[in-house]
């Protein structure tokens, strides 16, 4: 059974990394407020879709309004995310070793190259069958890779995916991961199969 699985929040400590990527813009003089309005502070791909974050785009707002140089800002970036992997939780690649790679889908919500490098970067890439980054709702996508009334596993921080999948793909079984380290007050509902606090508790959930 294929297991469909978010990256940020739930494999990876975003909330760890958001910290040191606001230090880095905050080290290279933007200040807080500036990083703040600026940062989605330009044309979004779609109307009515949720706001999708581009590293690039917003260097590129506060060199705009600061009429700053950012080619150092853009150097730092870049190194930070180089060294994504120290980010991974540690019960992520215990979880993931369980698994054929051929069961795993990593779907993550964002398609833009700093998503991309997050990735590619953190050294996870090796464990997934397919990796998508995606702009629209996780149903849309994971509906795809399914077979007519096959089951699955999902995994999503973000309450509203969660709803959405079970809502929209019946058959899947949710897990809601609520991490101690998560960025989101989430409550969870009644399409939320399970609600979980990290990786392991979902292995032995599957496991039983």
């Amino acid at each position: 059974m294929k297991i469909f699985i978010d990256f940020d929040d739930t494999l990876f400590n975003t909330k760890d990394f958001s910290s040191e990527y606001k230090k880095v813009f905050s080290t290279c003089g933007v200040c807080k407020d500036i990083f703040q309005e600026l940062y989605y502070d330009y044309p979004q791909k779609e109307e009515g879709k949720l706001l999708k974050y581009d590293s690039q785009k917003h260097i590129e707002r506060i060199g705009e309004e600061c009429q700053m140089d950012v080619g150092e800002l853009k150097s730092r970036v870049d190194e930070l995310i180089k060294n994504t992997r120290k980010y991974i939780f540690s019960d992520s690649r215990n979880f993931l070793d369980n698994f054929r790679k051929n069961d795993l889908v990593l779907v993550s919500y964002g398609k833009t190259q700093f998503q991309k490098n997050k990735i590619m970067h953190s050294g996870i890439a090796k464990y997934f069958g397919k990796i998508i980054l995606t702009d629209d709702m996780k149903s849309k996508v994971i509906k795809k890779f399914l077979k007519p009334q096959e089951a699955f596993y999902f995994m999503d921080d973000r309450v509203e995916q969660v709803e959405d999948v079970k809502i929209k793909l019946p058959l899947g079984i949710t897990f809601f991961v609520k991490r101690p380290e998560g960025r989101f007050d989430d409550e969870r509902n009644q399409y939320c199969d399970f609600e979980i606090k990290n990786l392991s508790e979902a292995l032995d959930i599957i496991k039983k």
